[in-house]
C-alpha cells in the first residue's frame, strides 16, 4: 500500500476492525457526534430520484439554491 499515507492505513485499519466485528452491517454510516441530521433518508431518496434524472432548465447541473426553488 505505497499509495496510502498514515491516515489513509488509520481509515483502512479502522475499516478492517469493524468488518471482523460486525461483517458487513459494520460498514454502514456510524452515528456522529454533533447536532443530528436535519433531513431523513426518505428525503434525500426523493432529491436523488428527482435530481439525477433530470436537468434543470437553463442551466446545466443542478445547485442547492435550484434545488430549494424547483417545484414539488
Amino acid at each position: 500500500m505505497r499509495w496510502c499515507d498514515d491516515r489513509d492505513r488509520q481509515q483502512i485499519a479502522a475499516l478492517r476492525r469493524r468488518f471482523e466485528q460486525y461483517r458487513v452491517a459494520g460498514l454502514t454510516d456510524a452515528p456522529r457526534s454533533g447536532h443530528p441530521r436535519s433531513i431523513n433518508d426518505d428525503k434525500v431518496t426523493e432529491v436523488i430520484n428527482k435530481t439525477l434524472p433530470t436537468k434543470p432548465a437553463n442551466a446545466t447541473h443542478w445547485s442547492t439554491t435550484l434545488m430549494a426553488t424547483a417545484p414539488d
